[in-house]
């Protein structure tokens, strides 16, 4: 938790304790209706002002903690009903039913199914649609998810013409500069710059990129194309978390 969050935290945390401090003095009812005012406004504070990131159960846990604080100074004072401390629980259950709702309206990864919080780094696997976390389902390398991945699943075309039409007629001599497939065995299609050959499985691994000199397939899927761009935005933070 930053410094900042921890100011903000303890400023909200003597107004919540002030609101049901006064509350309790009013009486039963405005106790408790403080109790619940406490509940949703502090949830809407946490939300709108980032106090805590993670776990978000914590949260609950101090407006219950200041709601308790505000009555235990106001007993000091008078002595009240014991149903008055029914405030306490009531935070607690209304905080805690707003983190529960949040929890289950938030989406989840395509691939292990988990609850991704608001700021989760997701992607859109460009070969199957996709939306996976980056924490274990995306794979930084191949621009893919970690299913398609080991499906080795294509995303150019499989037509001859499009081939012919892109990178040029089939190589009749050489080999694969990556996975070292000679002609015979594979079809081979020149890099537009440098000239190297690379088989039609590699260009469409490699995301239609050439291996040599990074050189790209002018017709690419839209899809691969998007990709790359948030990829090459969202690297450098990855990173650097």
């Amino acid at each position: 938790m930053r410094l900042n969050q921890v100011g903000l935290l303890l400023g909200f945390g003597v107004l919540w304790v002030s609101m049901q401090f006064l509350g309790a003095l009013g009486g039963p009812i405005p106790a408790l209706l403080s109790a619940v005012l406490i509940g949703v406004l502090g949830m809407f504070a946490a939300h709108f002002f980032s106090l805590l990131d993670r776990p978000v159960w914590l949260l609950p846990v101090v407006l219950g903690g200041c709601s308790l604080l505000g009555l235990g100074i106001t007993f000091l004072d008078r002595k009240f009903a014991s149903f008055e401390w029914l405030a306490v629980p009531l935070c607690l259950l209304v905080s805690g039913g707003i983190v529960l709702l949040q929890t289950m309206s938030r989406k989840r990864c395509g691939l292990c199914n988990r609850r991704l919080s608001p700021n989760a780094l997701t992607f859109t696997c460009p070969r199957c649609a996709l939306i996976v976390c980056d924490e274990s389902c995306w794979s930084f390398e191949h621009r893919r998810c970690q299913l398609c991945v080991e499906h080795r699943v294509p995303i150019l075309s499989a037509q001859k013409q499009w081939w012919d039409r892109t990178l040029g007629p089939a190589a009749i001599y050489g080999r694969c500069q990556v996975c070292m497939v000679s002609f015979e065995q594979a079809d081979l299609r020149h890099c537009g710059r440098c000239r190297r050959p690379q088989c039609r499985d590699c260009w469409d691994n490699l995301n239609g990129e050439c291996a040599r000199c990074g050189w790209t397939v002018p017709d690419l899927p839209e899809s691969l194309k998007r990709i790359a761009t948030s990829y090459s935005d969202a690297l450098p933070s990855h990173h650097h978390e």
